[in-house]
């Protein structure tokens, strides 16, 4: 159990805690200019390669860069652990990395990733 601070008598608040297990990367850029900058953004993706339709999901949270203190986004990568993206993950230069992801989300315009965050992939 865990105790909410800052006001007396608080109920206390249950919490799970479960270690990652590989099947993320995250990655730091400006929110896409189609999300809202300051909300929590969950989507899920997908993208035929070789054949095989490839899964992805971006969970964009808002988040204040520490150097300039701007408005960027912390983006969660994910997948599943049982069907991961093998082209995705093979992926060796950053323009294919930006170029996947941006595809798999068509909705942002090829704005979802830019090519600075795809580097840190």
């Amino acid at each position: 159990r865990a105790w909410r601070g800052g006001r007396g008598g608080a109920e206390p608040f249950r919490y799970a805690m479960a270690p990652l297990n590989g099947t993320l990367k995250v990655i730091h850029q400006t929110m896409p200019p189609s999300l809202d900058p300051v909300a929590v953004h969950a989507m899920s993706g997908s993208l035929e390669r070789g054949g095989a339709k490839e899964r992805v999901g971006l969970f964009w949270i808002p988040e204040r860069n520490r150097s300039t203190g701007e408005l960027q986004a912390c983006v969660l990568v994910n997948w599943d652990p049982a069907t991961p993206p093998a082209a995705l993950l093979a992926m060796t230069r950053a323009e294919d990395v930006r170029v996947y992801l941006n595809e798999a989300f068509p909705t942002l315009a090829g704005q979802a990733v830019t090519l600075d965050a795809a580097q840190q992939f």
